[in-house]
């Protein structure tokens, strides 16, 4: 094994680490801003509203579709 190899995988493993502990406290900032608006949001249907955003947002072409299905399971 080579030097540089070592140094690169040491590198990565360093870098990886810090992005899964930044990754981790995101999550915690993310749960935390739920519970703050617990009380002020239904933050169950806020967070189908951001899914739906989300679909909507990447699948323009597909809004109609979507609204579409959505009407007939509600049916």
């Amino acid at each position: 094994m080579s030097q540089a190899f070592k140094e690169d995988v040491r590198e990565f493993m360093t870098r990886l680490v810090t992005i899964e502990n930044e990754m981790d406290i995101l999550k915690d900032d993310r749960k935390e801003l739920f519970e703050d608006f617990k009380d002020k949001l239904d933050t169950k249907a806020f967070r189908a509203a951001v899914r739906i955003y989300k679909i909507r947002l990447h699948n323009v072409d597909s809004t109609r579709t979507i609204e579409e299905m959505v009407d007939i399971l509600e049916e």
